[in-house]
């Protein structure tokens, strides 16, 4: 493997989530083109696997060793770069208001992506806001596309990781009621 491609297969290796190249062109800061054609070597060689979805994902034996050698090397930057890349690509696909988002928005094949991604923000105070944030941006499109559990995980762990930003906490956290009422029962959303 050249380079590039050993760089993309570390930071495969640390997520543990099925990814689209949108998402992964972010985590190793090349185009989407670009990033397309190392992942069709990766897949060629049977380091990755393309799924039907159109996402990306590695097998865990491969995931367990790609990440020894990653270890191998005590290099942090592909942690920090594959963290911050995610929060870049879920700062750029989430609606730009908290109350727009549609129940077929692209970035709805990759919620897992969004969620680690706003796990990472705001397990991290400096970047819990925003964490807060992208969670309530992108309520409007998980609520319009019924997937209210996943919503409700969504912004549950951004509360959970601690006091968000006041404007929007009261919010987040109302949403969360409403999302918790939804999957667990009417009085389940109440202390939200």
């Amino acid at each position: 493997l050249d380079a590039q491609q050993r760089r993309l297969l570390r930071r495969i290796g640390l997520l543990d989530i099925p990814v689209g190249s949108g998402v992964l062109a972010e985590v190793i800061g090349q185009s989407v083109p670009e990033t397309t054609a190392l992942l069709g070597a990766l897949v060629r060689r049977s380091l990755i696997e393309l799924l039907p979805d159109g996402r990306f994902d590695m097998l865990s034996p491969i995931r367990c060793h790609v990440r020894d050698l990653s270890a191998a090397e005590a290099d942090d930057t592909d942690l920090h770069e594959t963290v911050l890349g995610l929060q870049t690509w879920a700062e750029r696909v989430a609606p730009q208001h908290d109350n727009f988002g549609a129940g077929d928005a692209s970035w709805l094949v990759d919620v897992q992506a969004m969620q680690a991604a706003i796990r990472n923000a705001c397990a991290d105070p400096t970047t819990r806001d925003t964490g807060y944030s992208i969670a309530n941006r992108i309520f409007s499109s998980l609520y319009t596309s019924m997937r209210t559990r996943e919503a409700l995980e969504l912004l549950e762990g951004a509360l959970n990781s601690g006091d968000g930003p006041a404007a929007i906490g009261a919010q987040v956290a109302r949403r969360a009621g409403i999302a918790a009422s939804e999957t667990r029962g009417t009085f389940e959303g109440l202390w939200l």
